[in-house]
Formats: C-alpha cells, sequence, structure tokens
C-alpha cells in the first residue's frame, strides 16, 4: 500500500513540477492567478513600479531593442539624438518581495561603435515569485536602422527612416511611415504595416494588413485575414485557413489560400491565384490572369490579357475578357460573356453559357456532358459551326457542318472565317445568332 501511495506522490510531483515549469517558461505575462492553482491572488497583490531613463549618442546609427512581457513604442524624431525611458511595474505577495525582485531586472545600453542594444534582462523566474509589466518608451532620431524583438507585448514603430527588422510573439505589432525596407514577423497577435520601401511580412495565426508600400510585398499568414493595398510593385501572398484581399497594385500578383475568400481588384500586371475550397473574385486585371479553386464559386471581369480559369465542382463567372478565354469546371454553371478572339471552354455534367462580343472572333471550342449549352454570337458573323450532342436536340439560326465533316466540307471553308466547335451528351446545344444593335 505504501509503494502505491509513493508512486501516486511521485506521479502529482511530476505533474506539479511540469505545470510549473511551463508557467515559468511563459514569463509570468500579467497573469493574474487565482486561489485554485500554486499561486494565489495574495502573491501578486503589492505592485512596485521603477522607472529608468537614458539617452542615446548622437552619432547612433544603427539601435537594437529587447523587451519582454510590455510595450515597445519607437517614435522617430527630427532631432540628431535620441532618449528612452523604461518603466517596470512588479508584483509580489510583499513589498519587500517585489522591490527584490523588481531589482534583479536590468535594462541598461550597450554600445559598439555606431550601433546601440538596448536590452531589458530578467532573472531566473525560479528565484522570485513576481510578475512583471516592461514599458520601454524610445525617441530615436530618423536616419537610423532599427532592430527590435519582443514577447508578450505590442510594439509600434513610426517614422524611421532607414530600414526596420521587427520581432514580435503574442503581442500586436503596428509599424508606419518606414523610409526603408521593412521586415516584421509576428505570432497569434495581429501585424499592421502602412508606408515603407518595401516589405517581407510573416505572421502565423494572426492578421496582416498593408499598405502604401512603394517597393515589393512579401506576405505571409495563417488562419487570418491578409489585407494589402496600393503596392507600387509586385506582390506575393500566401496564406492558410484565411481570406485574402488584394487592390491596387501596380506590378504583378502571386496570391494564395485555402478555405476562405480570395479578391483581387486593380492589378496593372500579371495574376495567378490559388485557392482551395474558397471562392475567388477578381476585378480589372490588365496583364494574363492565371485563377484556379474548388468547391467554390469563381468570378472574372475586366480582364486585358490571355486567361485560364479552372475550378472543379464550382461554378465560373466570366465578363469583359478582352484575351483569349480557357475555362473549365466540373458539375457546376459556366458563364462566358467576353470580346476574346479564341475561346475554350470545358465542363462536366455542368453547363455551358458564351456570349461572344467581339465580331473578330477566331473560334470557339466547347465540350459537356449532362448540361444544356448555348452559344450567342454577333449579328454579322459568319462562322463554320460544328455542333452535336448524343442525346439531346441541336437549334441554331447558323447553318451547321455534319458531324462528321468531310475534308471536303472542311477545305471549302476559307480559314479566315470563324470555326465554331461544340460537342455534347445527354445535354441541348443552341446557338443564337443576336440581333444587331441600332446606331444611335
Amino acid at each position: 500500500m505504501n509503494a502505491i501511495l509513493s508512486n501516486q506522490s511521485r506521479r502529482l510531483l511530476s505533474l506539479f513540477a511540469t505545470s510549473a515549469l511551463l508557467a515559468l517558461a511563459s514569463g509570468c505575462v500579467r497573469i493574474k492567478h487565482t486561489s485554485t492553482g500554486s499561486y494565489s491572488a495574495d502573491d501578486f497583490k503589492v505592485e512596485t513600479t521603477r522607472t529608468v531613463t537614458g539617452a542615446f549618442p548622437a552619432d547612433l546609427k544603427n539601435l537594437e531593442i529587447d523587451n519582454r512581457s510590455g510595450e515597445i513604442r519607437i517614435v522617430a524624431t527630427e532631432t540628431s539624438s535620441g532618449q528612452w525611458s523604461w518603466k517596470l511595474k512588479t508584483h509580489a505577495k510583499t513589498e519587500a518581495l517585489a522591490i527584490e525582485a523588481g531589482n534583479a531586472v536590468t535594462c541598461q545600453p550597450v554600445r559598439e561603435g555606431d550601433h546601440v542594444r538596448l536590452a531589458v534582462v530578467f532573472p531566473d523566474s525560479s528565484k522570485y515569485r513576481a510578475s512583471f509589466e516592461s514599458d520601454l518608451e524610445i525617441q530615436v532620431p530618423k536616419a537610423i536602422a532599427l532592430r527590435t524583438a519582443n514577447r508578450y507585448g505590442a510594439t509600434t514603430i513610426s517614422g524611421i527612416g532607414g530600414d526596420v527588422d521587427a520581432t514580435g510573439q503574442s503581442g500586436s505589432m503596428e509599424l508606419s511611415n518606414i523610409g526603408g525596407k521593412v521586415r516584421a514577423q509576428n505570432s497569434y497577435a495581429s501585424l499592421k504595416l502602412h508606408g515603407a520601401a518595401s516589405a517581407t511580412l510573416k505572421n502565423q495565426s494572426g492578421s496582416i494588413e498593408v499598405s502604401d508600400i512603394h517597393g515589393p510585398l512579401d506576405a505571409e499568414t495563417s488562419y487570418a485575414t491578409l489585407t494589402a493595398q496600393n503596392i507600387e510593385s509586385s506582390i506575393r501572398i500566401r496564406n492558410q485557413s484565411g481570406s485574402v484581399e488584394v487592390n491596387h497594385v501596380k506590378g504583378d500578383a502571386d496570391l494564395q489560400t485555402s478555405y476562405a475568400t480570395l479578391s483581387a481588384k486593380n492589378i496593372a500586371g500579371s495574376l495567378k491565384a490559388r485557392d482551395q475550397s474558397g471562392s475567388v473574385k477578381v476585378h480589372g486585371i490588365k496583364g494574363n490572369a492565371d485563377i484556379k479553386t474548388s468547391y467554390a464559386e469563381l468570378s472574372a471581369q475586366g480582364i486585358s490579357g490571355d486567361v485560364i480559369l479552372a475550378n472543379q465542382c464550382g461554378r465560373i463567372s466570366a465578363k469583359d475578357i478582352t484575351g483569349s478565354v480557357k475555362a473549365a469546371t466540373t458539375y457546376a454553371d459556366l458563364n462566358l460573356e467576353t470580346a476574346s478572339q479564341k475561346i475554350n471552354c470545358q465542363n462536366q455534367s455542368g453547363s455551358i453559357r458564351v456570349r461572344a462580343t467581339s465580331p473578330e472572333i477566331a473560334g470557339i471550342e466547347a465540350k459537356t456532358s449532362y448540361g444544356k449549352m448555348e452559344v450567342l454570337l454577333p449579328a454579322g458573323l459568319k462562322p463554320v459551326i460544328q455542333a452535336h450532342t448524343t442525346y439531346a436536340e441541336v437549334e441554331s439560326d447558323y447553318p451547321i457542318i455534319p458531324k462528321p465533316a468531310t475534308t471536303e466540307t472542311l477545305a471549302e471553308a476559307d480559314p479566315a472565317v470563324p470555326r465554331i466547335n461544340l460537342q455534347n451528351q445527354s445535354g441541348a446545344i443552341r446557338i443564337v445568332r443576336e440581333k444587331a444593335t441600332a446606331a444611335r
């Protein structure tokens, strides 16, 4: 019996030690413990505050900041020198314990040439039963390069003229009006950037909001929204199980997400968009577009270049396309209204409707099964049409070449004449000559 109790005691002690280590690893970040655990509210009922201030050297060029369990706030000024203020709040059971624990935390600048590192250093947390809040307020000259690291607290940076490298964990991050390149990484909290020369952003389980980037943008997150607008160069976006929204990009756009919506508007270059089980909506693409999704709707409008639209078990709807169109889906409707000269539509067990608006159309290839097909052509067009369905009717306002067409029949047709080839199975085909629009 004693042996059994001893084993149970050892297991309880092991669980207690594991829980204690996890609590210590978290840095006791503003945690309010209840009496149900090893800590109670009485353990942190006393608060002490300690404030330290200092100045940076006038020739400062590079600044590195390291903090934990609190905020970092950095603002650039037009002055040639800078200053810093550190406020530490310590919570403990008694004032003496709070003072002792607070005095064990240090914050002091270390200089190496034109580089200064300002770091908050915490003692071994096993020595003190206390919690800390460490906040840094910093003013620096505009023309510096900056590097920051923070854990369990917000980071705010504004007006830096040089490059910025910021890392955060479990605390929001907001950067604005950065003159140089930005590299920012965060997790489990939001990341915002408004204004930079170029940017590389990475988040995990936290949103990204970015705008007014004068160069390339590379942004990646997961399980949260990602929005980008007013990007003056190319853009690369990656998300997982989170929506993507992009607007006003002057270069090419490469976008990807899954299980969420994807929206792209006003892209001056080409577009590559990939989604999985999420709807895609694009509008105003000046270059070529290659768009793919599955199990959701794909909508495209106002594309000047060539277009590839691919879906699986999801509807495709496209209009105002100038370049060639290649569209394919399954088990859903496919609807095109386009001025393209070349149109290729493939469907399986879904309907196809094509309205060709250009009198200079060169050809249409369309194939489906178990769904109706309708093709509308300009009034003055005189195409060569082949149309065949297996178990339904073909209705046409134009003459139709029998299928299979003979070599002599095809040879008689002028190569410059538009070729229309329509195939169906168990679905009807209808070819309509649209009425000429009266001149105004």
